[in-house]
């Protein structure tokens, strides 16, 4: 490869390892939260059990692809954690909301919103 590609592998990866941490740590408070566990309150072997099993779900899943289908899966991976969730987060949700919020005014800006619920589609 390329430095520059190489380059902007590292970078990505480097991205990916400091934004992964933060997502679960609020993934895990969510989950515990949501079964009435307080994540402050715990004691250092649960906080750990509950930590190692949250992580240990998406590993086992993972390793139980065969070799042979991990191709492309790099590439999966980006679309999951990247693409779709920001196509959708950022246009396609809140064009949507504002369509059927003034569904009743067809002004040029509801439109506007149209046109930008299917650019969000079209990405993702």
């Amino acid at each position: 490869h390329h430095p520059s590609v190489q380059v902007a592998m590292l970078l990505l990866v480097l991205h990916l390892g400091f934004y992964i941490p933060n997502a679960f740590v609020i993934m895990r408070l969510f989950c515990l939260d949501f079964f009435d566990i307080d994540v402050l309150e715990l004691d250092s072997r649960p906080f750990i059990m509950y930590t190692l099993a949250l992580f240990a779900i998406p590993v086992v899943i993972m390793a139980s692809v065969p070799d042979s289908d991990v191709v492309g899966a790099f590439a999966y991976t980006l679309d999951l954690t990247g693409d779709l969730p920001t196509a959708f987060s950022c246009f396609s949700l809140p064009a949507a909301i504002y369509l059927y919020v003034f569904n009743d005014e067809r002004t040029p800006l509801w439109y506007t919103g149209a046109v930008i619920f299917t650019f969000g589609l079209i990405l993702m």
